[in-house]
């Protein structure tokens, strides 16, 4: 009586069971994935939450704010994996953005490869404080990116200001309170 009835419960909990089952599959595969290649795991993390943030902040039409973590991203996969993992990290990461937003592509022009830059130039800080070389590298990119957008694109100054003060103070809250504890997992 008492096996009919689990079997019972089983079957019409079917769905929810398989989806209980399937996520302990998934979180076990992940650890164990993450164990073995951590490089390939934070990788992989890394571009899926920079397109789904992408889209997910589309509809606001934040791209207008510096709320964004490529940044983030590309100097931590840099820093912790090497040259090559912080470019694709770099690329795709932006390109997420440009994509999910539909930003000017003439711009991309210069920030796709500005990313490129910043993922090979972290890995020479590998082993330095996460939060001051990010913070270092947000900062050095805007100034850039402003002078740029405001000679070669017409760049508002106004709109500037509020997209790298923004951007600045976002990546400066994930350099200084996530960064930290993030690369202690990521090393």
């Amino acid at each position: 009586m008492i096996g009919v009835h689990i079997r019972k419960n089983i079957e019409d909990n079917w769905g929810y069971y398989g989806m209980l089952l399937g996520g302990a599959f998934i979180i076990l595969f992940g650890v164990m994935f993450t164990l073995m290649f951590k490089a390939v795991f934070f990788t992989a993390l890394f571009i899926f939450l920079n397109f789904v943030l992408a889209f997910l902040l589309k509809p606001f039409k934040i791209f207008r704010l510096g709320l964004e973590v490529s940044m983030f991203h590309t100097v931590l996969a840099g820093m912790a994996y090497g040259a090559k993992i912080g470019m694709v990290v770099g690329f795709l990461a932006i390109a997420a953005e440009y994509v999910a937003f539909r930003k000017k592509w003439a711009v991309g022009l210069f920030v796709i490869p500005s990313f490129l830059v910043v993922g090979y130039l972290a890995s020479f800080f590998a082993g330095m404080d996460v939060a001051a070389v990010g913070v270092w590298f947000t900062v050095l990119y805007n100034i850039i990116a402003m002078t740029v957008a405001y000679f070669f694109f017409g760049g508002k100054p106004h709109k500037m200001f509020i997209f790298a003060s923004t951007n600045i103070l976002c990546n400066y809250f994930l350099f200084t309170n996530i960064a930290p504890w993030l690369m202690e997992l990521m090393i």
